[in-house]
């Protein structure tokens, strides 16, 4: 079982580096130059395609928690919901 969890997460960590380097959407727009700038200041952003909408809810949740320990100023509550927006647009859907 832990093997099956190991290799799941090691696929989904390929294809996250693989899919994080096309082209952005919305390219030059408040919305994805805040989402780079922020979620940017620490990792390459990853294209909101690689991910559903709810998988974006927990991982922003998560980061959010990455960003306070490094001690990065916290994301505020319109900040928040304006990334979790703009990824949700372009977000795979199922």
């Amino acid at each position: 079982m832990k093997l099956a969890i190991a290799l799941g997460l090691a696929l989904l960590g390929f294809s996250l580096a693989a899919c994080h380097r096309a082209p952005l959407p919305e390219l030059g727009s408040a919305d994805e130059q805040l989402y780079s700038h922020r979620c940017g200041a620490c990792h390459s952003p990853y294209n909101p395609g690689v991910m559903t909408p709810a998988m974006w809810q927990v991982k922003v949740k998560v980061m959010e928690q990455q960003i306070r320990k490094s001690g990065q100023p916290p994301l505020t509550d319109e900040e928040s919901k304006t990334i979790l927006a703009y990824l949700s647009r372009h977000a795979e859907a199922h």
